[in-house]
């Protein structure tokens, strides 16, 4: 599944060892979901975000070190053209006919909820791609921050998914799979409680994925609770939707 020249180009052998770490994973782990995944696609799309990320690594890297934040990040490598240049690259790793793209027109058409084509998955894998570049060059530079949030405190998306660590509890963000600390022990990343006796997880005998539920904000998030599940956070929230299934058990308040 992989185009080798694409992966030359994109950071070769970093590229190629990713893509295989993530096919090793979704094999082993696609069960656990509960959804069918097209792996044909997901590789692909996979392997076309890992060559926008390593094509633009150098320049996340400065943007960090100049103290850019995600917003100014993205606003220079429009200005520089970057995202358009790398458009027929990720086409090609796709099988699209387009090598030119206006992203940000079809950034719009999704937004406007548009029925997603070609143009539309080739832009928001471009500016993914992207955001992967800035949260790892900010992980490199900082580590992994500590917020009890479910903002990405890099580029603001809104996640529903927990992973525990050795150390504690962590958020995973579904657009920059960036990682923040939420604590040592589970809390609300929503309204920030900490009463154990409010918030729920539901779960089955193996402990694998849980599905918590604060009672103080009625809100609820899905949790990867065992260690042994080893796979590249781009999987995690896939991993995380066996807890779907543990809606049902979440008492109604208006009963």
């Amino acid at each position: 599944m992989e185009s080798s020249g694409a992966a030359e180009a994109g950071g070769g052998g970093s590229v190629r060892r990713r893509l295989r770490e993530f096919r090793l994973a979704l094999s082993r782990y696609e069960h656990l979901s509960g959804v069918r995944v097209d792996k044909g696609l997901s590789l692909k799309v996979e392997e076309a975000e890992l060559v926008v990320e390593e094509a633009l690594l150098p320049a996340a890297r400065e943007a960090v070190s100049q103290g850019l934040d995600f917003k100014g990040y993205v606003e220079r490598i429009e200005a520089a053209g970057s995202l358009e240049r790398l458009a027929s690259e990720a086409a090609s790793i796709l099988g699209y006919r387009g090598e030119t793209l206006d992203y940000r027109t079809a950034l719009a058409r999704l937004a406007e909820g548009a029925e997603v084509g070609e143009e539309e998955r080739l832009a928001f894998i471009l500016i993914q791609g992207a955001a992967r570049a800035y949260a790892r060059a900010y992980e490199e530079a900082y580590g992994r921050a500590e917020a009890l949030t479910a903002e990405c405190p890099l580029c603001g998306g809104s996640s529903d998914v927990m992973v525990k660590r050795e150390d504690g509890y962590y958020m995973v963000c579904p657009f920059c799979f960036y990682e923040w600390r939420t604590g040592a022990e589970v809390a609300c990343p929503y309204c920030g409680s900490t009463d154990r006796l409010a918030i729920g997880m539901f779960m089955d005998r193996a402990r694998r994925v849980a599905l918590a539920h604060c009672q103080d904000c009625g809100s609820s998030w899905k949790v990867v609770l065992d260690p042994s599940i080893r796979a590249p956070r781009v999987l995690l929230p896939l991993i995380a939707l066996a807890a779907e299934k543990y809606k049902a058990l979440i008492p109604n308040e208006e009963d």
